[in-house]
């Protein structure tokens, strides 16, 4: 193709300093401002008007060249060809990035993304093949995050050796999401690999694989284990999952024959920081039962009607793992109140979880909910029937941090001496993040002063680096 944008030429105040990529009926540069800019010609842009009727919004015509169209980036956005290049630098472009690839396979499931266009700054990826075979996708991807190796997402093995940087956990959940969608286009013959293809096969069919260790079918426990389950640091809600959920799961047949049920849905509601969302993951752990996360990574999109869709399919792969654990994180982004002026896809995903809450119980689901904002959550959601059970949980006082440092006293060096009772009525009443700063600024106090072991004075120091309480400031006049 021709050198449209070449090295000097000023394309809205921006001057080219370098050409990045190019391929047929298109260019990628790089200006002086180190902002990218795509040129792209008349019969390319037709095919992603039929795409996106945005994209010619804002396209501008080239003023030497009426044939051709240039879009600017702003800075720090990416313009990049799957193909060519350029590449994500870290972990949050590519997370970005595989929201948008599963979004447009949702609504395009037969499209060629080999080479396609990826405009970070839209949310936007444009197929630059008008009659490609979609069997490929996994290529495209894999050949994206890895900066350029030819190797499908499918075969985490290698990408993982390619990209180490990336932490496994956080691979296995994008891969989980994209190979699901790559595995359901049905009549294009897209499937992952059988387990018999690669001892590395990290995927389960139906699993999500999170960062905070989501157990899957292999890890599944048989039973309920025999002991009681324990959270150090949050004794109510210890006591609450027993008596209300595991004492239930464990002796299902001897309830169910006085007619109770599996247990209903569950809020845990309060200010951030008191552990909710720890406590839960620790639960799913302790049953050893897959666990599905709906928060902004899973289920939000740009495209109306698809956020409603996603949960949906969570649901649905939920109840078919069953038994297993739901969890919603940040409730009220998704439940909160249809009254007053709303957009309309806003209360068709409130009624989506209407429908699938009390479904997902029926086939023993575990549902759980957390929110900061109890009061902004819509009243139909918090019904019996949906949700059974609101738990406040508050920021731990000094007897459950004191149980919370003794158990960490089993597995790290903390002297036999250490005035622990002092330690927990400093922490008391503060965020959980602020405990587990404490006990690992102390450790770093230890080892930096050869000491063999966490004393009080170790903690006295790390309690000296939290931040001080802000003052509250009243605003008023003074007489």
């Amino acid at each position: 193709m021709s050198n449209w944008l070449s090295e000097g030429t000023v394309i809205n105040g921006n001057i080219i300093k370098s050409q990045t990529a190019e391929g047929e009926g298109w260019q990628i540069c790089r200006t002086a401002g180190d902002q990218y800019v795509i040129a792209v010609d008349n019969v390319l842009m037709k095919i992603w008007s039929e795409y996106s009727d945005a994209v010619p919004g804002f396209f501008s015509k080239y003023f030497d060249e009426e044939s051709i169209n240039v879009f600017c980036a702003a800075p720090e956005h990416l313009v990049s060809s799957l193909d060519k290049g350029p590449y994500p630098d870290g972990r949050e472009q590519i997370e970005a990035f595989t929201d948008v690839f599963c979004s447009f396979l949702d609504r395009y499931p037969e499209a060629d993304l080999r080479g396609a266009i990826y405009i970070e700054e839209h949310d936007l990826l444009l197929p630059v093949r008008a009659d490609g075979f979609a069997g490929e996708n996994g290529y495209a991807f894999g050949k994206w995050i890895t900066r350029g190796v030819n190797v499908s997402i499918e075969d985490t093995a290698t990408v993982h050796r390619l990209i180490s940087w990336l932490p496994e956990a956080a691979l296995r959940r994008i891969a989980d999401r994209v190979c699901r969608h790559l595995n359901t286009k049905g009549d294009k013959g897209l499937r992952m690999k059988s387990r018999e293809d690669s001892e590395s096969y990290i995927f389960a069919d139906l699993t999500t694989a999170a960062d905070q260790g989501t157990a899957g079918p292999a890890a599944r426990k048989d039973k309920i284990p025999d002991e009681d389950f324990h959270l150090p640091g949050s004794s109510k809600l210890e006591k609450f999952f027993n008596e209300e959920i595991v004492e239930i799961i464990r002796r299902a047949d001897e309830y169910k024959r006085m007619g109770i049920g599996f247990p209903g849905a569950v809020v845990l509601y309060g200010p951030p920081g008191t552990g909710k969302t720890f406590a839960v993951e620790r639960l799913a752990e302790y049953l050893g039962w897959p666990r599905y996360d709906i928060n902004s990574d899973s289920v939000g999109s740009t495209y109306i009607h698809e956020t409603s869709m996603k949960i949906a399919r969570i649901f649905d792969m939920a109840i078919s793992n069953a038994p297993s654990v739901i969890v919603i994180d940040e409730m009220e982004a998704y439940l909160s109140s249809r009254s007053g002026w709303v957009h309309q896809h806003h209360v068709e995903e409130v009624s989506e979880f209407l429908r699938k809450i009390p479904e997902a119980v029926e086939h023993n689901v575990l549902v759980f909910a957390m929110t900061n904002m109890i009061k902004n959550i819509d009243p139909a959601i918090l019904r019996r029937g949906r949700f059974d059970h609101m738990v406040e949980v508050g920021y731990a006082d000094r007897k459950d941090i004191r149980d919370l440092l003794e158990d960490r006293k089993k597995k790290l060096p903390i002297d036999d001496n250490a005035d622990l009772n002092k330690v927990a009525g400093a922490l008391a009443g503060k965020p959980m993040s602020d405990v587990a700063f404490v006990i690992k600024e102390a450790g770093r106090y230890a080892v930096k002063n050869r000491q063999q072991t966490i004393t009080t004075e170790a903690f006295e120091a790390a309690l000296r680096k939290l931040p001080a309480a802000k003052k509250e400031r009243s605003i008023g006049f003074s007489v």
